[in-house]
């Protein structure tokens, strides 16, 4: 059980003070400040005994057992609410505190004048008016409550809890109002020392706000409708002077009341007012400097209304970078046309050397290219045609009257092939020069893209305002743990995140896992920890992080088998739970089998696995993977990748293929594949895939194989085979079934494992 502290004890004597302000013999105020104090559990039933005893001093026997009885309610209430495990919040407890005065006040005239239809209407008005009244108060004492129970020195006051302080502060005024009128300079010394102390703390509009609420209760007293306007000036000065020190402010306060008295208000100029104004300052003057601080005030903003925020700014420089890397994307793009056949030009240029290295040597050059130029031109040119298309050329396969002309046949066909296969190896040189750079603008391009989505989601989480926010402070205060901030956002999935700046106070030790059960018992769902954060909330300020738990589990299973005379397995495959909630699965078959394979399908694995965990979508991730593996694809040692991303908040599940073999999915009805006919990666600059995406229930499983599986499988139809037999195996575990699928596929080829093979499984349950 918690102890009581020393606020505790200011809740309990403000609440006997407010309990006093009986207005019509009615009591709104107190019971809306009974209601709102009645949430925070230390020190309930102090605050019950001295509300009950500020009632009754301020009211008759037969009132006050009208409201003893409400008390007794809201206490019930609050009992069942905490039984049920529901949160208690302001809303909640002005709904209570409003049906209860309502239903109290009205059936308490009826027994007092009885049921006459005359006044059964203006009976019923008069309760419902006092009910909305301490609905409304209820909000408006939760400001200064909180700020009794958690406020620090260096926290600032927003406006509403600024309103909030001074109407409590005008409230506990009106208590005391006959005794106060009767004693002017206790009166005078009072109201002004309150308004010169919160004027000087939290500046000229805490002054202001103070001063017009105490201006609005003397107004009532004394009917004098001028007061809060010129109360609200005098806190104005209070704290237009406070930068300046104690001494100057409370000077000019002085100087500030009794210019007020000349102005308007001649009680201020009385013997009392004048020796209350100098009693305040000289309080005001003396108090320790532990006692009052001067709260720094935010400064305001600069800027015009329509200037950029920051986030603004960075999303504007972030969207440049990535319009600078699509321009140098277009620029590596522009006029690369990888070509199959030699053009025009290179042609002629052959042409040329040919001729040059063969004809000009020889010594009936002259006859062929004048007296026989055409016939010469049209021969060669044939030649050189032919071996562009068709490769080498067999002397018979010559014009005859080329044959017949030419001394030097057989130079010029060694000659013509050697030109021409320097001519080709020149064309395939610049067509990989071309795809490089295809490629690398490829890369270009997804750097602008993931930029461009980064910027995006810089906003993407969407702060939300709950109300348990405040049922969750009060809890987390209550275990002594000081919240410096709180706030929860909403992801693009809809999932909840809270983000926590908190420390523990005087020495105590509290895990992240008791925050977890305050947060369920206040949001009612499953809250964890987040991934990277501290397990123990230390005596420094550290930012936590609560997700909203996952509604999905998952139980993987593998399976693999190496080629007959193979080391190692040219598969390589991954499994990997993101922050996000997310499951990811992940296959790549190199081509071939060995080590030469095994290296590019774990360097695939390995990347993808950087690539999807620091962020990249994955389809991007897919793209950059292709463009590398092109570019360092020597050999065109190319690979599969088929990749399976399940969100365990939502149960989608999507899967993107590259060149890989079917995935089944196994329902409780039966069983559906997804097959792909794309090519594994590195084959073109441009990455071949593709993606789709299915809903998952409780108790699917998602099978994914390499092609060594289905390969060894007899019959036409393999996949439907294998499909079949994947809908028998029921009631099996994930890992029973990839176990079963590979002895199933070896005995299919009587155990000649002529291929790497290697199964992965993944059940999906509730959580």
């Amino acid at each position: 059980m918690r102890k009581l502290d020393f606020r505790n004890v200011v809740i309990a004597v403000v609440g006997a003070v407010i309990n006093r302000s009986v207005l019509l013999m009615m009591n709104p105020f107190g019971i809306a400040y009974f209601a709102c104090a009645y949430m925070y559990k230390p020190g309930r039933l102090l605050v019950a005994a001295a509300s009950a005893v500020g009632m009754a001093t301020a009211m008759p026997p037969g009132i006050l057992l009208k409201y003893i009885g409400v008390i007794l309610g809201i206490a019930a209430a609050v009992k069942v609410l905490e039984m049920r495990k529901k949160a208690l919040t302001p809303l909640k407890m002005a709904l209570i505190c409003g049906i209860f005065i309502t239903i109290a006040g009205f059936a308490y005239s009826v027994g007092l004048n009885g049921l006459e239809r005359a006044n059964v209407g203006q009976l019923a008005l008069i309760s419902s008016l006092e009910g909305v009244v301490s609905f409304a108060m209820v909000f408006v004492f939760d400001r200064a409550i909180r700020i009794f129970l958690f406020h620090k020195n260096d926290r600032l006051l927003s406006n509403e809890d600024q309103i909030g302080l001074g109407i409590t502060i005008a409230l506990c005024v009106f208590a005391f109002r006959n005794f106060l009128m009767n004693t002017h300079s206790v009166f005078e010394t009072l109201i002004l020392f309150v308004i010169l102390y919160i004027g000087y703390c939290y500046g000229a509009g805490g002054g202001a706000i103070a001063g017009a609420c105490i201006g609005s209760v003397m107004a009532y007293q004394q009917s004098d409708v001028s007061l809060p306007g010129f109360m609200a000036m005098i806190g104005i000065l209070a704290g237009a002077f406070r930068e300046k020190g104690r001494l100057a402010s409370g000077l000019t306060f002085m100087a500030g009341v009794i210019l007020t008295g000349y102005l308007g208000v001649p009680w201020l100029l009385d013997t009392a007012s004048i020796q209350g104004v100098i009693a305040a300052v000289l309080v005001f003057l003396l108090l320790p400097e532990g006692l009052i601080a001067r709260r720094k005030n935010a400064l305001p903003s600069v800027e015009s209304p329509d200037a950029p925020s920051g986030q603004e700014l960075t999303k504007s420089r972030l969207k440049g970078f990535s319009e600078s890397f699509k321009k140098l994307a277009d620029t590596f793009n522009a006029g690369v046309s990888p070509r199959s056949c030699l053009s025009q030009e290179e042609m002629d240029a052959a042409f040329d050397e040919l001729t040059r290295n063969v004809c000009g040597k020889c010594s009936r050059c002259d006859y062929c290219w004048e007296k026989e130029y055409y016939e010469t031109y049209n021969a060669a040119s044939n030649i050189l045609d032919y071996y562009s298309k068709n490769g080498d050329m067999a002397r018979s396969e010559l014009p005859l009257s080329f044959k017949k002309r030419c001394i030097n046949i057989d130079r010029f066909l060694n000659e013509t092939s050697r030109v021409m296969e320097v001519a080709k190896l020149n064309l395939n040189w610049r067509n990989r020069m071309m795809e490089s750079r295809l490629a690398i603008a490829g890369q270009l391009g997804e750097v602008a893209e993931i930029i461009e989505d980064f910027s995006q989601e810089l906003d993407a989480d969407v702060v939300v305002d709950r109300p348990e926010i405040a049922a969750l402070r009060q809890r987390l205060a209550l275990s002594k743990v000081n919240v410096k901030s709180l706030t929860v956002a909403r992801k693009p999935n809809n999932r909840q995140s809270i983000y926590m700046v908190a420390k523990m106070r005087r020495g105590r030790c509290m895990t992240a896992k008791e925050i977890c059960g305050l947060i369920r018992e206040v949001f009612g769902k499953e809250f964890i920890l987040a991934k990277g954060c501290r397990m123990v909330i230390s005596k420094e300020f550290n930012t936590y992080e609560f997700v909203e738990g996952i509604h999905l589990k998952t139980i993987e299973g593998v399976a693999c088998a190496v080629k007959n005379q193979e080391e190692v397995s040219g598969d390589s495959y991954m499994f990997m739970p993101l922050s996000g909630g997310q499951m990811i699965m992940s296959l790549s078959d190199g081509m071939g089998s060995g080590k030469l394979a095994s290296e590019d399908s774990e360097y695939i694995i390995d990347l993808l696995e950087q690539l999807l965990d620091t962020g990249f979508g994955k389809q991007s991730a897919v793209r950059l993977i292709n463009s590398l593996m092109f570019l360092r694809s020597d050999q065109k040692a190319f690979s599969t990748i088929d990749i399976s991303i399940l969100d365990l908040y939502s149960g989608i599940c999507e899967f993107v293929k590259a060149g890989a073999s079917t995935t089944y999915i196994k329902h409780k009805t039966g069983v559906e594949a997804i097959r792909s006919e794309t090519l594994p990666v590195g084959a073109f600059t441009q990455a071949d895939y593709e993606g789709t995406s299915r809903h998952m229930e409780d108790g699917d499983m998602i099978i994914m194989i390499t092609d060594g599986i289905i390969n060894q499988i007899e019959g036409e139809d393999k996949e439907e085979t294998l499909g079949e037999y994947i809908r028998q195996l029921d009631g099996v575990s994930p890992q029973e079934t990839a176990n079963a699928i590979l002895k199933y596929a070896m005995a299919e080829s009587k155990y000649a494992i002529n291929d790497d093979m290697t199964v992965l499984t993944c059940g999906v349950y509730k959580s």
